[in-house]
């Protein structure tokens, strides 16, 4: 597919106000040949324009269609503006994510797709180069921002947190056991070492540890404000999860295992169903969950 189209021809070049005028002029009494001679045009397209009224054609105008859209112009507008709302909350999404949001999109709701869409869960390159173009969006390199500096901690940022807090406490009523923080950490196999009594002056001062270099394994919490938690989750570099991997870990923890360490969308949605096994929510009991990322409270 050509992804930057260069005009080849002067097809379809010629103003339709002089289609019009040589239209009225033909309903007027002129010959087709004469009326396409002074606007200068082809009778040819004239006679085609004409006969395409005549069969009742609204459009007669038109000599092409252009190709069909997945996404009309309010459902690109409003993945655009997500898109874009996610980039300036400092939780950009890669081109991929991206691609793949497109396809979510539009199985949700229910908008024929083309087979390679389907065929690789993704939306296409060639369509996301298109909505790049038409929406003003380039491929950037984040930096990377401290969660200090993208939120903005500050008197009136602060205060805007405590305001929409308060807000939220007065419409819905929520005790201190509905109020939970979740947050993900990194632990590794081999703890630090500590500080040990050596000769003063030795060059190199060693400790026995199972490894040189530890494992990183994540760990997702969640607390309430009366102090009970929730059993952790532990995300494991391996490919497949082996039950002794919990062995001396807390009752109720759950245990994933992916080929990076870090949890993943899947491991999120793993997550909430764990979280919510043990914090029973209910429809009558509305649950809050204050993230570790406050700016969502300060929308």
């Amino acid at each position: 597919m050509v992804r930057t189209y260069k005009r080849k021809t002067e097809r379809a070049s010629v103003p339709l106000a002089a289609y019009d005028a040589a239209i009225n002029d033909v309903d007027g009494g002129k010959t087709i040949r004469q009326a396409a001679k002074d606007h200068g045009l082809c009778h040819v397209s004239l006679q085609r324009r004409l006969k395409k009224r005549e069969n009742g054609g609204d459009n007669y105008n038109s000599t092409f269609s252009k190709h069909k859209k997945v996404f009309d112009g309010e459902q690109e507008r409003e993945l655009a503006n997500y898109i874009h709302c996610c980039s300036e909350r400092h939780f950009g999404l890669s081109s991929v994510e991206a691609r793949k949001l497109a396809y979510q999109c539009a199985k949700k709701f229910t908008i024929p797709t083309p087979p390679s869409w389907d065929r690789e869960q993704i939306a296409g390159e060639d369509w996301f180069l298109s909505f790049r173009k038409r929406h003003q969006f380039s491929l950037r390199k984040a930096e990377n921002t401290s969660l200090g500096r993208a939120i903005g901690f500050n008197r009136p940022a602060v205060q805007l947190f405590y305001d929409n807090l308060a807000q939220a406490m007065s419409r819905h009523s929520y005790g201190a056991h509905q109020i939970y923080n979740v947050d993900e950490t990194g632990v590794s196999t081999v703890p630090s070492s500590a500080r040990v009594v050596a000769k003063t002056g030795s060059r190199s001062v060693g400790r026995i540890v199972s490894a040189e270099r530890g494992t990183l394994v994540t760990l997702v919490c969640a607390i309430n404000a009366i102090g009970n938690s929730i059993p952790p989750m532990f995300i494991f570099p391996r490919k497949h999860f082996k039950d002794h991997f919990l062995i001396g870990a807390p009752p109720g923890s759950k245990g994933v295992a992916n080929g990076s360490g870090w949890i993943k969308e899947e491991n999120w949605l793993e997550y909430i169903q764990h979280f919510i096994k043990y914090s029973k929510p209910s429809a009558e009991s509305m649950k809050k969950y204050k993230w570790s990322q406050i700016e969502r409270e300060s929308r």
